[in-house]
């Protein structure tokens, strides 16, 4: 029975989850995909945060990491939107957004852990 519950707090998660990554991107992407980024930059906030706790139980794990985290960010999205920019030739664009989501992202993990 626990993990039948682990299980529905982690798609209870990556429903609100997936709905903000929705609302992120459709009200903040046009010629950059700001909303994509902030999506990843805050699932990976949340997820240092909460690692940086330690001892989670499998219930926040379930809800915040896998539910949550998994659901807010988005690497498919952002491979696809790198993908799109570089057939599209907008090469700065490309090269700019993938060194903004990492260096962010990555900065991120280390200002918290």
């Amino acid at each position: 029975m626990q993990m039948l519950a682990q299980i529905f707090l982690c798609a209870a998660a990556g429903a609100i989850a997936s709905a903000l990554r929705f609302v992120l991107s459709k009200s903040l992407d046009g010629g950059f995909p700001a909303g994509t980024l902030l999506a990843n930059v805050l699932a990976t906030l949340a997820l240092a945060l909460f690692i940086s706790r330690g001892n989670l139980s499998p219930a926040t794990e379930a809800f915040v990491i896998a539910g949550f985290c998994g659901a807010l960010s988005t690497f498919s999205s952002f491979a696809f939107q790198v993908l799109e920019m570089l057939q599209k030739r907008r090469f700065s664009l490309a090269a700019l957004y993938i060194a903004l989501t990492f260096s962010i992202c990555l900065g991120v993990c280390g200002a918290v852990l």
